[in-house]
């Protein structure tokens, strides 16, 4: 049979339904005629229809007899169908809504289309600490959910908002229906600076070490020979004892350093050498460079004594060494004393 044919006869058919249905409504068809009718026609208002995930709408069907037709999916899961014709669209696919009175039967097609997920970003860089709200269009009203494969990389809610968590890969699973969509994070190595590579200080001496990060966090501190040089949190260094000494700052892996040099003083006295009399006094002045005061001493006490201010006393013939000492350095004077 041609298709044009085929289009005539099919239109013919409808018209033949249609009459049947209006003579039966109007009360005009002959009993001979409904008697000799084995099989009742059904009529559906729809006979093809596309969904989404979640739409509703009702299927109506009418019969030439007046009977209550029966609904049958041909897979509940894709669309789901109610005694009353109610149809819900549940999963992507595609299933027929078959009606069926006594031996008739005619069906409506179903399609689902699948949830379409826009992301606003596929893929995100970020660092450590910073967050993004990643937005999602979703084609349909279902609810949207968020997972990260590497929640120790990057950490995301049920809003949509990733935090980086660590330096490395991760990717963020969006998921609605049974629909996903897939954006990659990116946290970054930071940038991190030191404002000095080296200082010099003396014992006792404290200075502050700033650090620019780019991620913004704090970086941990730490000194290799904290007996010589010590680091709080907050970068203020302070020199113990002369020595050489390496300060580290170090955030997400990123390691930097600051070479600290803590000087030995010069110590310069005002005599190098000094001639009394028992009982006598004299007062020696120690110029040190570190600002530091000396610790002053006398080799023999019995000859001469000195106290922490410098105060030389003489106590008996003979010559003794006063030294004045300062973290490693030393200056002396010889003091005589005579009779």
């Amino acid at each position: 049979m041609k298709s044009t044919d085929s289009k005539k006869l099919f239109f013919h058919n409808k018209l033949i339904t249609l009459f049947l249905i209006a003579a039966i409504c109007i009360g005009i068809m002959p009993d001979s005629v409904l008697a000799a009718s084995q099989y009742p026609v059904i009529i559906l208002t729809s006979y093809n229809r596309t969904l989404k995930i979640g739409d509703t709408f009702y299927l109506a069907a009418f019969t030439s007899n007046g009977s209550i037709p029966t609904y049958k999916s041909t897979s509940s899961k894709i669309a789901s169908v109610t005694s009353l014709g109610e149809i819900t669209a549940k999963s992507p696919g595609t299933c027929k809504i078959n009606v069926k009175s006594k031996k008739t039967e005619v069906s409506c097609k179903i399609t689902v289309s699948k949830t379409k997920l826009v992301l606003s970003k596929k893929s995100v860089s970020i660092e450590h600490g910073e967050n993004f709200r990643l937005d999602v269009k979703s084609s349909t009203k279902s609810q949207i959910t968020y997972k990260s494969n590497k929640t120790s990389v990057a950490a995301v809610d049920d809003s949509g908002n990733i935090t980086g968590c660590k330096p490395g890969d991760a990717i963020i699973t969006v998921k609605a229906d049974t629909s996903t969509a897939l954006c990659k994070v990116k946290v970054k190595t930071p940038t991190v600076k030191l404002s000095h590579s080296s200082l010099s200080l003396y014992k006792n001496q404290s200075a502050s070490i700033k650090c620019e990060v780019s991620s913004g966090l704090a970086p941990v501190w730490k000194s290799n020979k904290q007996s010589i040089v010590s680091v709080d949190e907050n970068g203020l260094v302070t020199a113990h004892k002369h020595g050489s000494a390496v300060i580290s700052a170090t955030v997400d892996g990123v390691k930097k350093i600051c070479s600290i040099e803590v000087k030995s003083p010069v110590i310069k006295l005002n005599h190098s050498s000094l001639k009394l009399k028992p009982g006598e006094t004299k007062t020696l002045t120690a110029s040190v460079s570190s600002g530091n005061a000396p610790t002053w001493t006398s080799k023999k006490t019995s000859i001469a004594t000195i106290n922490q201010k410098g105060v030389v006393k003489a106590k008996k013939a003979g010559t003794t060494i006063i030294t004045a000492s300062e973290d490693g350095a030393s200056a002396s004077c010889t003091v005589t004393v005579t009779k």
